[in-house]
């Protein structure tokens, strides 16, 4: 009797220890099935219940990163970027890279579900200077890439920051536009640069004198004054200017060839003429004045004989003799008549006073009977003749009064 009750205890144990031992299989199911989740071989792996994702997940894992160190007007920066999105929904991860707390560039890039993406782009200095303005010399900059990345159907997102310091070179400053002592504006007129960049030097009678001045004031102090155009010694044309503090400017301006010969009082002949002409610029700022530029130089004025001789210079007041219906013969003749008189010296008083007692002398000489308009001597230029007509005429004027009474 006691060994049967044995036996019954003991098998009544083993079924208790199956049954518990089931239980526990049952709650460590329950368990893992609400967490979504097994372990393999130390290997962890994402399981989706009933075939349906109701919560997207994005896990992005930085594999390596790398950001630009140096960059100038030649260089470029360049940033690389790769991940892993070991998620359950591909991402999409936006990219903001920002110098000196201003953003240069922003990118885009999608990172799909269980692989890797690499990414990059460069950082030129034009951004940089769009973003920040010009870079003088070489500066250190602070930089940081800000990776933010959401699920492409939605869900978690995934913020991420890298930061480093940067080396900008600006371009060095070109010699025109710096000058001599433009780092600090100045504050005199004195130091408004002037510069003539184009004055013409051969024209034709009909055509005009073309003349471009550049004007920089690097100082602080607004300017305004003249250019001054002349030739010879007279002012022809006069330009106004204002420059504001820190402006550079091209002023240009033409001239007529007429004018300079109107207001120069200049006739110009046929053939090449050589005059000289002048640029000034006087400016006043701030109460100063000074003088910026005096620049003198040669203008060689053409009058083309054909197109003068065919009378295409009629309208002109410059042409020194107007051709206009006069034979061919005719204009030379006065030409060289001009030309001679031009060119013989003036004769000196004592020739003068040999010249009128000359003519007086000649004219005392001509008489009613020995003026024949040529100015030839004739018979009755001698005295003794005069004498001998003289005594008839007496001799026939007594005859003649006897013979009355």
């Amino acid at each position: 009797m006691s060994q049967s009750t044995s036996r019954a205890r003991r098998a009544f144990l083993l079924v208790a220890t199956v049954v518990v031992a089931a239980c526990v299989s049952a709650l460590i199911g329950v368990a893992g099935a609400v967490d979504g989740t097994t372990q393999a071989d130390g290997v962890e792996e994402t399981v989706q219940l009933n075939g349906v994702d109701d919560d997207p997940h994005i896990d992005i894992r930085i594999r390596g990163i790398s950001l630009p160190e140096f960059v100038d007007a030649e260089t470029d920066g360049v940033f690389e970027l790769e991940v892993f999105n070991a998620g359950r929904d591909d991402a999409r991860m936006e990219l903001t890279h920002e110098i000196d707390g201003t953003v240069v560039t922003e990118s885009e890039v999608v990172a799909d579900r269980g692989s890797s993406t690499e990414t990059s782009y460069t950082v030129s200095y034009d951004a940089i200077e769009d973003a920040i303005g010009p870079v003088e010399g070489e500066q250190t900059l602070s930089q940081q890439v800000t990776i933010h990345a959401v699920g492409v159907e939605g869900g978690e997102e995934f913020d991420e920051a890298e930061r480093g310091a940067v080396t900008v070179v600006g371009p060095e400053p070109d010699e025109d536009e710096a000058g001599d002592g433009s780092e600090e504006p100045a504050g005199s007129v004195d130091d408004v640069r002037a510069r003539l960049v184009d004055i013409t030097e051969t024209a034709e009678v009909d055509e005009s004198v073309s003349v471009a001045v550049e004007l920089r004031n690097p100082t602080d102090v607004d300017v305004d004054g003249e250019i001054h155009y002349g030739a010879a010694t007279d002012a022809v044309h006069r330009q106004h200017v204002e420059l504001a503090a820190g402006e550079s400017n091209v002023i240009r301006f033409e001239v007529p060839v007429e004018r300079i010969s109107r207001a120069a009082d200049i006739r110009f002949p046929p053939g090449e003429v050589d005059i000289d002409h002048h640029v000034r610029v006087r400016l006043a700022g701030a109460g100063e004045r000074a003088e910026a530029l005096t620049v003198e130089a040669s203008l060689r004025v053409i009058v083309d004989e054909e197109r003068w001789q065919a009378g295409e210079y009629a309208d002109l007041e410059g042409i020194a003799v107007d051709p206009v219906d006069e034979p061919d013969e005719e204009r030379a003749d006065e030409t060289e008549e001009a030309q001679a008189a031009e060119t013989e010296p003036q004769a000196d008083d004592e020739t003068l006073v040999e010249s009128q007692q000359q003519a007086e002398s000649e004219e005392s000489q001509r008489g009613f009977l020995t003026n024949d308009g040529d100015g030839t001597g004739t018979p009755l230029d001698d005295p003794f003749v005069l004498t001998v007509v003289g005594f008839l005429l007496s001799v026939l004027s007594i005859l003649y009064q006897m013979s009355r009474m």
